[in-house]
């Protein structure tokens, strides 16, 4: 029997999708988040719905990325509440994220993940990808990867600076 014959990841991983990757300008305010039953999950984009509330996805004003996954209480999952989750209900606040480096989950949808590259999201389920945006899909403004090339559904470090 051998041990480990190919390594299950050539990269560690560093931080969580929505996590604050490195020091420097920070720009975060707390939203409500409302998206009609589409689940609010970390780490994706948020656009705004109406005065003070936004949801993930969407084609209004971009608002920020939904971060500080350590701050938000655990809710769980229909079968216990103590299942881990980085989704959040309706009807609560988010710390939604415009400006810093972040960790971001790619979706795997759009082009590998290289130093530079644009970032876009989808409208429905807020997910990010690089690339260029097709149909459905929203250019995320000043949002790029920067650090190290990842593939298409790597976590990666992304500068936002709106």
């Amino acid at each position: 029997m051998t041990f480990q014959a190919s390594p299950l990841r050539s990269v560690q991983t560093t931080g969580l999708a929505g996590e604050i990757a490195r020091d420097g300008p920070q720009r975060s305010t707390p939203w409500i988040l409302n998206s009609s039953g589409q689940p609010n999950v970390i780490g994706y984009a948020y656009h705004k719905v109406a005065d003070g509330e936004a949801e993930v996805g969407g084609t209004g004003a971009f608002v920020g990325i939904l971060s500080q996954p350590k701050e938000h209480a655990l809710v769980g999952s229909g079968s216990s509440s103590l299942t881990p989750s980085n989704i959040l209900a309706d009807g609560l606040n988010g710390t939604l994220t415009t400006m810093g480096i972040l960790y971001i989950q790619l979706d795997g949808t759009g082009d590998a993940g290289t130093v530079d590259k644009a970032l876009y999201s989808n409208d429905t389920t807020g997910a990010i990808a690089a690339g260029t945006p097709g149909a459905g899909e929203t250019a995320i403004p000043n949002a790029k990867i920067v650090i190290d090339d990842v593939p298409a559904d790597g976590l990666a470090i992304v500068s936002f600076t709106n």
